[in-house]
This record gives structure tokens, C-alpha cells and sequence, in this order.
């Protein structure tokens, strides 16, 4: 009887660590906030966590190409601000969450830097 019950204990703990992996991409990314210089975007969990999620990581960059990134994000974090980016061009924008076991699957989503588009903006 006693033997059973470590085997029960072994079995339990190898399919709760393999419960554990990297996460699937973050889900409804979207930009609440755009003007000409700077670009609010927004996310919520990913689908698949996989896991607990600890952190995420937003990179952008122009032209399609994401190159400047936040090393990484509290777990508590669902939006991200950048200023600082050129009037009427292309943004690439990509978020990735992390568990403990790695960085998961990102997310991308292109943005026009433009005029005022929040949705206060449309309310005066």
C-alpha cells in the first residue's frame, strides 16, 4: 500500500510539471490610443497559458520589422505606451508573454501612426 502511493506521487508530479510550457500567443491585441507620435497597445491573456504567465514583452519597429523591445513587463501589465514615433509611417508591433518555462508564441499587429484616433477623440 505504501508503494502505491509513491507511485501515485511520482505519476502526479511528472503530469503536473509537463502541464507547465511555454505560452500560446497573447489574445485580442488591439491599439486603444494612436496619434502621430505615439501608440498605446493593449492585450489580454493568451488562450493557452499553459501555465501561470509572468511576464509579457512588447518590441516594435518600423516597417514591418519589430527590433526595439521592454526587456519584460510585470505579469500585471495588459497595455504598453510608446512615444517618440514618426508621423504617418508603419509600426509592426509584437507581444509575447512568458511562463516559467520560456517565452511563448507572439502576437503581431501593424499600426499607421496617425492623427488623434482614441476614442475620446471622437467624443469632443
Amino acid at each position: 500500500m505504501q508503494l502505491y502511493n509513491i507511485q501515485w506521487l511520482v505519476i502526479f508530479s511528472v503530469f503536473a510539471f509537463d502541464a507547465v510550457s511555454v505560452p500560446g500567443p497573447p489574445s485580442s491585441v488591439y491599439f486603444p490610443y494612436v496619434s502621430e507620435f505615439s501608440a498605446r497597445i493593449a492585450w489580454r491573456d493568451p488562450r493557452e497559458p499553459n501555465g501561470v504567465v509572468v511576464g509579457y514583452r512588447v518590441a516594435y519597429g518600423l516597417d514591418f520589422s519589430p527590433t526595439s523591445s521592454d526587456d519584460s513587463l510585470p505579469a500585471s501589465r495588459r497595455d504598453y505606451q510608446v512615444t517618440g514615433l514618426k508621423a504617418f509611417r508603419f509600426y509592426q508591433f509584437a507581444v509575447t508573454a512568458r511562463t516559467q518555462s520560456g517565452w511563448g508564441a507572439e502576437e503581431s499587429v501593424v499600426v499607421y501612426t496617425a492623427y488623434d484616433r482614441s476614442e475620446s477623440a471622437h467624443l469632443e
